[in-house]
């Protein structure tokens, strides 16, 4: 991960972990959400974890929209939505509702920008 993304899961709440590289992505699911969404057991309910958990909220979080911006993306952070890296005991809470897997929604070939006049980039 990038700076930006570290920074902003510090700041998150996350300062603290130590169970790996900062920002840790997937390493338990299967193909489409290993390595290319946020650990489920770590960010719980984020909306870039490989798993939209109903009942619950699933926030888009600066930690995200940061990561973005580490790729090269214009981004603007304000847009995101409250999150807090959960502690350990929030993520076996029994009132998560039951998810949605998102291995399969990793988008192969270009990717697309579409501008303010609705136009393709």
């Amino acid at each position: 991960m990038g700076p930006r993304a570290i920074t902003a899961f510090d700041n998150a709440g996350g300062v603290n972990y130590t169970g790996g590289a900062k920002v840790p992505v997937e390493n338990e699911a299967g193909p489409g959400s290993q390595d290319s969404h946020w650990r489920e057991a770590v960010f719980g309910a984020e909306l870039m974890s490989p798993f939209v958990n109903s009942g619950v909220q699933n926030p888009l979080s600066v930690i995200t929209i940061q990561s973005l911006a580490d790729l090269g993306y214009v981004v603007d952070p304000s847009q995101d939505e409250p999150y807090s890296v959960p502690l350990a005991a929030d993520l076996v809470s029994p009132d998560r509702g039951p998810g949605v897997d998102l291995g399969n929604d990793t988008r192969r070939g270009p990717i697309l920008v579409v501008g303010p006049k609705k136009r393709r980039h």
